[in-house]
């Protein structure tokens, strides 16, 4: 806290403007600057996108320079705004990827989603048209011609893609004596062969939605069983997600420099199809288990995507990022 002089000292310039694209509020279009002091200062937060408080403090008497730091609460909120943006979310029609699509779509995308099952998509496509603007291109990603079909079908609507979400996956728990060769391939295809094929077929449309200032994305859904030892024999699950999260590495590195960024994110217990039978018989345990002392929301997940997805993600690549409510950080 400032006391005396020091505080008479502590000048501040609190600035109010509108977003030019965004003003609603008639006569607050212009900026001004006044220089206060800090005992005077009394910043009334309008709460809207439309007026924006900007306080900047710095030690001098003289307020004869820029401020040292400027705070802009408006284009804070645009740096997660993807109005104007195109997204593609694999297994989008439930779970996670229903999550993901939901959240994209409330900040401004438009967004595909994909899923094998026809009915499944058109059921999410119902469900998701009241957040904005989505379509729904059923492929069996498991096929690397269903791959190639997804991205061709989607390259005939748009002339550029600025996010790819790779969250389609299965998992198949069995004890290792009778661990089938078939659930492996069928594992592995799914988690870890088809995001590469998919971020491959994708690739013009995003280094043709990319730019140097702001890279298209690739966001792999790995999971934090890619991190630990999970507790249960999921034994291509967790080889295959581990595997996603160092490709997400390996194509960070490949494709920085075409304008892409590619990052992961390792979910931990999220209400979920595939979570259903373990949550249904373990939820209260493995809630418990969590330092937070809950499973994941809809919203935990939405966060992390749009971060990655908006500008406020733009430096950001190469990174495996848990929301696992710690079960997964802190052991």
């Amino acid at each position: 806290m400032l006391r005396g002089n020091a505080a008479q000292r502590f000048s501040t310039y609190m600035t109010l403007r509108a977003n030019p694209q965004r003003a609603a509020i008639p006569g607050i279009r212009t900026t001004l600057r006044q220089p206060v002091n800090v005992l005077q200062l009394l910043v009334a937060w309008a709460g809207c996108r439309e007026r924006v408080i900007v306080v900047v403090a710095y030690a001098s008497g003289q307020p004869s320079r820029w401020p040292l730091l400027t705070f802009c609460m408006g284009e804070i909120m645009d740096l997660f705004d993807l109005s104007g943006k195109t997204a593609v979310v694999t297994g989008g029609s439930r779970g996670i990827g229903l999550m993901i699509a939901r959240g994209l779509l409330e900040a401004g995308a438009r967004v595909y989603i994909s899923s094998r099952k026809a009915d499944a998509c058109a059921a999410a496509e119902r469900e998701l048209t009241q957040y904005g603007e989505v379509v729904a291109v059923p492929a069996d990603l498991s096929a690397e011609a269903e791959c190639l079909r997804l991205a061709d079908e989607i390259g005939q609507r748009e002339h550029a893609l600025n996010v790819l979400v790779n969250n389609a996956g299965a998992t198949w728990g069995a004890p290792i004596e009778e661990f089938p060769a078939t659930a492996w391939d069928k594992v592995v295809d799914l988690n870890l062969k088809a995001p590469f094929l998919l971020t491959q077929a994708f690739l013009p449309l995003l280094e043709a939605g990319g730019t140097h200032e702001d890279p298209a994305r690739v966001i792999n859904i790995g999971s934090i069983d890619g991190l630990r030892v999970p507790p249960f024999p999921t034994y291509a699950y967790s080889a295959s997600k581990a595997g996603l999260h160092h490709l997400t590495r390996v194509l960070a590195r490949e494709l920085g420099p075409r304008r892409i960024t590619v990052n992961a994110v390792a979910p931990g217990p999220f209400e979920s199809k595939m979570m259903a039978a373990t949550l249904k018989t373990f939820g209260d345990a493995i809630a418990d288990a969590a330092p937070l002392k809950r499973i994941g929301r809809p919203d935990d997940m939405a966060g992390v995507a749009i971060f990655l997805a908006s500008r406020a993600g733009a430096y950001v690549t190469g990174a495996v990022i848990p929301v696992d409510g710690g079960i997964g950080t802190t052991v």
